[in-house]
Order: structure tokens, then sequence, then C-alpha cells
């Protein structure tokens, strides 16, 4: 092969570098996550025959944590504690599985989007699981302490004293271009006086 001209390094394919970062020195990768120990379980409806229910609490474990194959992850940390538990597999019934796992309640971030992304995230996309219900650890009270206003303050801003209060995502699809800047305030006005 011919000198090249770029002022460009080539990348180089022996992986010399990988000695530099510490997280891929030594063949038992010995890097310490700072973990609590702590754990949330959920357990989800999988309306599967039992073969296929066992491999779906698997994949469960991989997709809602790590999202890359299990095979490839180092024994440690990630591996050991990161990655989703299946606790228990039981059957329902003739067409579905009780599946319980367990999580590192630091795979939320303690942020609640990432707590229902850890939930429900990729596996919502795929037919036949149901997130039936889920613990919630002592150590989410301080993260999540709850909306600033409380049931009863809600009731009272939107003047709601014994239904349900029920609302929808905003979806302005059907508004033209301009008129979206608008739109929430104009939603907001018509849900006030309803």
């Amino acid at each position: 092969m011919a000198p090249s001209n770029s002022t460009h390094s080539p990348v180089p394919t022996d992986h010399s570098r990988q000695s530099e970062i510490p997280a891929l020195n030594g063949p038992n990768n010995n890097a310490r996550l700072s973990l609590s120990g702590e754990r949330f379980r959920a357990t989800y409806r999988l309306a599967f025959a039992e073969n296929e229910a066992r491999s779906l609490a698997q994949s469960i474990a991989v997709e809602q944590t790590i999202e890359f194959p299990l095979d490839l992850v180092r024994r440690g940390d990630i591996r050991d504690h990161i990655v989703v538990r299946v606790e228990d597999l039981r059957r329902i019934d003739d067409r579905s599985f009780e599946a319980v796992v367990s999580y590192a309640v630091e795979t939320t971030g303690f942020e609640l989007t990432q707590l229902l992304n850890v939930l429900f995230g990729n596996i919502s996309l795929l037919p036949g699981i149901r997130l039936e219900r889920f613990d919630w650890p002592s150590s989410f009270d301080a993260a999540f302490p709850g909306p600033r206003f409380g049931i009863a303050g809600m009731r009272r801003i939107l003047s709601i004293a014994e239904r349900p209060i029920l609302a929808t995502a905003l979806k302005p699809m059907a508004s033209c271009r301009q008129n979206l800047p608008t739109w929430p305030t104009n939603w907001l006005a018509a849900a006030w006086t309803y």
C-alpha cells in the first residue's frame, strides 16, 4: 500500500492505546463502581410460552440496563450489579408468566424520566410485555419527593374536588407552524374554562 499524503494520523488497529484507559486494563477489569447495593423490583407479565418467557426475562435484564451483548461484558460491577437480575418467573395461566426482576437503584440516575426508561423503555416496543407493578425503595423518597402541590393542591388549582383528573399529551400536529408558539397557551386557556 502506498503511503498516504494525508495530514491525519492513521487510526491504530492494534489497540495499543487501550493500556492508557484504566477501565480496559487487565483481564479481570477491576474498576469499581460506587454502588449502594440497594435494588428495586419490577414485575412484568409476559404473554408467551414458558421457554419464550424465560428467554424474554433474560432479554429484559440486558435490554433495560446495558443494551449490550451480555457475553461481551466482563465479570465485575457492571455484570454483577448493574445488569438486571431475574429473581422469579412463575406461571400465571396457560398463556402467560410473571417475571420479577430487580434493578440497582443507581440505574435510574435518581431521575424520574430515567426511572421510567429503566422500567419500560425499549421493551415497551415489544408485544406481549406489560409492566404490572414495581416496588419503591426508601432511597427513592428523597430523590422523588412528589409533585410540588400534592394531590390536594392540584385539585384546588384545577377546581376539581371529586372526579378523576385526566390529561393528555400535547400533540399540536394539526396546527400550522405559525400557530405553534400560541398553541400551549390557547390549550391551557381552554382547559381552565372546562
